[in-house]
């Protein structure tokens, strides 16, 4: 089964959205009892937790966090050309050259960005055995002019001898 990762991730969010009025209501009475109990003050499920990068679903950074978070779990489970493919949908030969200990870095900083910045990586697997890296550029809208550094941006942060990039954007191109 090759099932897209976006695909997955709105499937799950309309099946929470069934379950939202019915929870809702009983997080209400919850967060009710709560607050007498912790007044003056009150409970910190009160908080817009939408307003925090970690549950933004508007943000880039957002999909990459938590992808980093699962590629890193399920990797070290299953293995991380096996997480890859079955999480990315992502079926190529050469990803079976990825394997052993591996290290999941987050937006690390490389030299080029979009024309004249600095940039960063969302998504940085190092594979320390075999000295390959697998690069994930997640994108939430498709490729435009102002992703045109992307690729210099990919060339010049990869300095080791073997590396593999992924692009993943809402129609899940990759190259």
């Amino acid at each position: 089964m090759n099932l897209n990762i976006w695909e997955a991730i709105e499937s799950w969010t309309e099946e929470w959205k069934t379950l939202d009025g019915i929870v809702r209501k009983q997080f209400a009475n919850l967060l009710q009892c709560s607050d007498r109990v912790l007044s003056p003050l009150s409970d910190p499920f009160n908080l817009n937790l939408e307003a925090t990068r970690l549950f933004s679903a508007a943000r880039e950074e957002t999909y990459s966090d938590w992808l980093a978070l699962i590629l890193k779990d399920l990797a070290s489970t299953l293995g991380a050309m096996t997480a890859t493919r079955r999480i990315l949908g992502v079926n190529d030969e050469k990803l079976h050259e990825l394997s052993g200990d591996f290290e999941v870095k987050r937006e690390q900083v490389v030299p080029h960005g979009h024309e004249g910045h600095a940039g960063r990586v969302d998504i940085l697997i190092f594979y320390n055995s075999t000295k390959h890296v697998l690069l994930i550029e997640v994108k939430s809208t498709p490729l435009g002019e102002e992703d045109s550094g992307l690729k210099k941006k990919i060339v010049a942060i990869l300095h080791r001898s073997r590396s593999y990039t992924l692009i993943l954007n809402h129609s899940s191109q990759y190259f």
